[in-house]
């Protein structure tokens, strides 16, 4: 079995506006810190991968906060999928499955303020489309972390556990970049 994890990245929104609207909706998530416009929310419902409690989730954060944030989902480091939601609506969507796909970079980049970010958001694109193209289903060149990793890193995005979830948190698995301190629990 491999890596499955969901996370949203909220841009140009504080640690605190986040934690007070998760406690006020009563999460169950964990709360990173603010460092370069990014704060990550590690949300305990959207860990069972459904599409619908995800897309409930960021819609709600987004408009409540105002922001954009991007969703991220790795399943069984099968597959990787996004939902770009601002001020509450959908963006833009993108699945790494043969014949699902989409996304678009100019959306995807323009949320974030990443224009010159364009050809290498759509060479992450291509790649994948390629890959899928020339490999079986679930033996893809490129899975499910690799594909988040390389978005995150065209976008010129801190990673501040990008690459994890609720359960990665709460099994005290995080990666060495990243301090339990700079995470808060809205409750237990």
């Amino acid at each position: 079995m491999g890596l499955s994890y969901t996370n949203v990245m909220l841009y140009k929104v504080e640690q605190q506006a986040v934690l007070n609207v998760l406690r006020q909706q009563r999460r169950i998530a964990y709360v990173s810190s603010t460092p370069d416009d990014f704060t990550v929310v590690y949300d305990k419902e959207t860990e069972n991968h459904n599409a619908g409690v995800i897309e409930t989730f960021s819609e709600l954060l987004t408009q409540e906060l105002g922001c954009i944030g991007l969703t991220s989902l790795v399943h069984d480091s099968e597959f990787f999928m996004y939902w770009l939601y601002g001020n509450g609506k959908l963006l833009d969507l993108y699945n790494s499955l043969p014949h699902c796909l989409g996304g678009d970079p100019k959306t995807l980049c323009g949320a974030f303020h990443r224009i010159s970010a364009i050809p290498e958001v759509q060479k992450v694109f291509e790649l994948v489309e390629q890959s899928n193209l020339d490999h079986e289903y679930f033996q893809l060149q490129f899975q499910g972390e690799d594909i988040h990793r390389a978005f995150v890193q065209a976008l010129r995005i801190p990673s501040l556990g990008a690459f994890m979830g609720y359960y990665t948190i709460e099994n005290d698995d995080l990666p060495n970049d990243l301090s339990r301190d700079t995470l808060i629990k809205t409750q237990d």
